[in-house]
């Protein structure tokens, strides 16, 4: 049975009829006869179910929403064969033909080019069973849509005459798989391959004239969308390249993309780039066909101006136009029951636009820049004749590397990261690093940063944030160069998994592992193209650097996850694509010795699974999660329990061997404590006259002296005072009883650019610079100061909406169609006055404080507080 609906006929029925009663009476005037009968093509003729689904308009919306939801279903998708299907298919050549046969079944005059439907579907193996899920869908969207009952009952018999040509009953065998179909003859459209190739160069071709903000295409949310002039561009190009497709209404308006005269050159270009993933020798020959029908194509009433440049274009990859693009219904709800979680997950990753890190792109645009610089350093000959440099730089500790430039760097610029590695003193000074071996890596950061065309202030930021750090890694001449202090590992007495297995570095060898697999993979897909609504691209540094995170977070490491609940910033494995998916991570984790090792990580990545799927909004907790979560709640860590789970099968059991003391035979044991050198220390290895007065027995060695305690804050403050008004260190370090080197070396610490590193007024003024995501704008990232509520239900900034509708862009949070309706959100907007309110009144206290010391925070709170008191 299918659900009815009592809701009034959609708005592509009313439009339909009020466009049919005009065409109708224009029957009976043969001066309008042509264009009464293109009105018909259109919109049907009166009573006919295609007529009262809307037209061609209301069918293309209808099928392509039928479309998303089938391809995104997990059960139509546990059909292997399908799944398989789902993987080859171009999805815009598809909904091509839906939107053909459910145009042609209803009544219009559309015919059906495609295979006879048992030759394309039978090979699928459809069950009676998927045949249901199938049709559950369908009635779905007929309640979305809001249509009659007595119209969803034609819809639906429609489709039930389908079901012999398309399900494999029980005893029956399903066929195999057909050969590709392609075209015969010699005609244009045979040598372009047919309508997939032709759906595909159209559904890139006008996806990139929509996104131009210099393009204007009349677009509205009822007829005039995306969907219907891919539709009605498609079979036009079909036609004309010699196609069977029949054309709607070749002359009318409607139907034309209308591409101002002006902006002619700009489509041809982009045509030329659409078309690559077609054979190079019949591209001219498709270019010339589109200049010989420019009257079909462009508006003709608008003016002969000047024609636009062509400028930078940025056409979708053939991966991402062939496999579209929608959220799951899991992944919507998430967003509508925790809009704030998503605003404040797309600012991790976009980051605050007042920000460098907001400016320079977030996370991707950074890890986008830290990987160049680091390449360009790795290759300078000049910094590798330094043999120790050299000697890092051919070790397996690249990867590890570019993991923390990236996170030090998101930190410094303003981002959400936390830096996790070594002091940078430590880290470097041992490289024995020169002050002209800096002076060549500081112009290769120049340099990179110009190859990636970032702009000339960020730059400059960028620049002056590097050189706070050249006395932490420059030996000055003279300077005595430290030991290395060797590749240790972190350690615990209560170790986690990702002190077990190395911490970072290994882990961030294990990611770039497991994405460069996944990226070669044909078994699993991960979309490498534009983020959405932003200008980023998803790339391959930028992927292994979110997932580094979060496999490091996983394990039990210190690491902040930037990525954590936003769908566009995940790695992107399809679900049905998950076993495929583990195969991989189990051949990029053999860089561990130990099978204990590898299954433990295994199981965390099933448990970060939510994390990695595109879809999902949370995972699910399934048996072996709560046998384990059973041993890890007895104290026992993640490695101990899947190695002892392992053995025994049974969380009662595993639980009995691991308090006898049992531990795997390659366990990898926490460091002892190192022997102290004394002689009564025992077996412990501590010193028991420590910190005790008085003589040492004889034969103790020598105690060194305990380092003095850090100079405290305000002692600080006090001191930087007396400093600028000229009394010597010796003088203010004895008045304020405070050790005199240590003064000195606070003093001669430079202002640093960027955040600061290690210190509590920089936590102080980053917990008074995070904003509530309740009051910020899921657009702007801005707080709110006119917000209003959309049609989908969710609150924006006035101007960041009329801005969505102007570029017509869907939501950003559904990424379905938006309504050109709005209402006034008072509530917020009286919530977001009150905490600008009392968050200047903070920030002006905190400036007025650290003033003295910290005259660079002091006036970034400054700042702030004027942006909110000038609303």
């Amino acid at each position: 049975k299918h659900p009815r609906s009592s809701r009034k006929r959609s708005h592509f029925e009313q439009e339909a009829r009020e466009k049919l009663s005009k065409s109708t009476m224009a029957l009976s005037r043969p001066s309008h006869g042509q264009e009464a009968q293109a009105m018909m093509r259109l919109y049907g003729e009166p009573g006919t179910l295609y007529a009262r689904c809307g037209g061609i308009f209301g069918v293309a919306a209808f099928a392509d929403r039928c479309m998303d939801m089938w391809m995104a279903d997990n059960l139509l998708n546990a059909n292997q064969k399908v799944t398989t299907w789902h993987q080859k298919a171009q999805r815009c050549g598809f909904k091509f033909l839906v939107v053909q046969i459910i145009g042609n079944l209803t009544g219009g005059p559309q015919v059906y080019t495609g295979r006879p439907m048992d030759v394309a579907h039978k090979h699928l193996n459809i069950s009676e069973d998927e045949w249901c899920r199938f049709m559950e869908i369908f009635n779905d969207v007929c309640v979305e849509f809001g249509l009659a009952a007595a119209d969803v009952d034609d819809l639906n018999a429609l489709m039930i005459s389908m079901e012999m040509d398309c399900v494999v009953y029980p005893g029956e065998t399903a066929p195999a798989s057909p050969p590709p179909f392609r075209p015969s003859g010699s005609s244009l459209y045979s040598r372009l391959g047919g309508v997939y190739p032709i759906s595909l160069f159209t559904d890139r071709l006008v996806d990139t004239l929509i996104a131009d903000s210099r393009v204007q295409i009349p677009l509205d949310a009822q007829k005039r969308s995306e969907v219907s002039l891919k539709y009605l561009f498609t079979e036009l190009m079909c036609n004309l390249a010699g196609g069977p497709e029949i054309v709607t209404a070749r002359d009318v308006n409607e139907t034309k993309l209308l591409i101002p005269k002006s902006q002619w050159r700009l489509l041809i270009a982009v045509a030329e780039v659409a078309a690559d993933h077609m054979p190079a020798s019949v591209r001219p020959s498709l270019i010339q066909l589109l200049q010989r029908n420019k009257h079909l194509i462009i508006d003709p009433a608008s003016g002969d101006t000047e024609e636009l440049s062509v400028g930078t274009l940025r056409v979708k990859g053939l991966e991402e136009a062939a496999a579209g693009k929608m959220l799951s219904k899991e992944v919507i709800a998430a967003r509508h029951a925790a809009p704030a979680a998503h605003v404040a997950a797309r600012r991790r990753v976009h980051g605050d636009p007042r920000t460098l890190y907001g400016k320079g792109g977030g996370v991707f645009g950074l890890a986008k820049i830290s990987d160049h610089l680091m390449e360009a350093w790795m290759a300078n000959p000049m910094l590798n004749g330094n043999s120790k440099v050299a000697r890092w730089h051919e070790s397996q500790q690249k990867s590890g590397f570019k993991f923390l430039v990236t996170q030090i760097m998101g930190y410094l610029t303003g981002g959400p990261q936390r830096y996790t590695g070594r002091p940078m003193d430590e880290a470097h000074k041992h490289l024995a690093i020169s002050p002209a071996e800096w002076e060549a890596f500081m112009q290769d950061a120049d340099k990179s940063l110009e190859d990636l065309g970032v702009a000339a202030e960020a730059k400059t930021e960028l620049l002056a944030i590097l050189a706070n750090f050249q006395s932490q890694c420059v030996v000055k001449p003279g300077e005595a160069v430290p030991a290395d202090p060797g590749n240790t590992k972190p350690h615990s007495t209560n170790p986690a998994l990702y002190h077990r297995l190395g911490g970072v570095y290994p882990l961030a060898q294990f990611v770039d592992r497991l994405v460069d697999l996944a990226l070669a993979s044909n078994s699993v897909h991960i979309d490498v193209g534009q983020l959405e609504d932003t200008t980023q691209v998803r790339h391959a540094s930028g992927l292994k650097y979110v997932l580094t995170e979060l496999v490091c977070n996983g394990t039990g490491g210190p690491e902040v996850v930037t990525s954590k609940g936003f769908e566009e910033a995940k790695l992107g494995v399809a679900q049905e694509e998950w076993p495929a998916f583990l195969t991989l991570v189990a051949q990029a984790a053999e860089i561990w010795p130990s099978q204990h090792m590898r299954n433990a990580l295994i199981s965390v990545m099933g448990d970060l699974k939510a994390d990695i799927c595109i879809g999902m909004a949370s995972a699910t907790e399934g048996p072996e999660s709560k046998r384990r979560k059973k041993l890890q709640d007895a104290g026992f860590d993640r490695y101990l329990a899947e190695a002892a789970l392992e053995k025994t099968g049974d969380a009662e059991a595993a639980l009995a061997l691991l308090m006898t003391g049992w531990v795997p035979e390659d366990a990898t044991r926490p460091p002892t404590p190192q022997v102290s050198g004394c002689p009564f220390a025992g077996s412990a290895g501590v010193c028991p006259f420590t910190g005790k007065g008085g003589p040492l027995p004889a034969g103790h060695p020598p105690v060194p002296s305990a380092p003095p305690a850090p100079i405290e804050e305000r002692l600080l403050v006090a001191a930087r005072a007396l400093s600028e008004r000229g009394m010597s260190t010796a003088d203010i370090a004895k008045m304020l009883a405070v050790d005199e080197a240590q003064l000195s070396a606070a003093l001669t610490v430079t202002i640093q650019a960027g955040r600061a590193l290690n210190s509590n007024w920089q936590r102080r003024l980053d917990e008074l610079l995070n904003e509530d995501p309740e009051f910020c704008c899921p657009v702007s990232l801005m707080i709110f100061k006119e917000p209003v509520i959309a049609s989908d239900g969710f609150i924006y900034e006035r101007e960041s909406l009329e801005g969505l509708w102007r570029n017509k862009m869907t939501s950003p949070m559904t990424r379905e169609s938006l309504t050109q309706t709005m209402r006034p959100a008072q509530q917020r907007q009286a919530e977001a006055f009150k905490f600008r309110v009392d968050g200047s009144a903070e920030l002006l206290k905190f400036a007025s404080e650290a003033a003295a010391g910290n005259p660079q925070m002091a006036l970034e709170a400054l700042s702030r507080a004027t942006d909110y008191l000038e609303v």
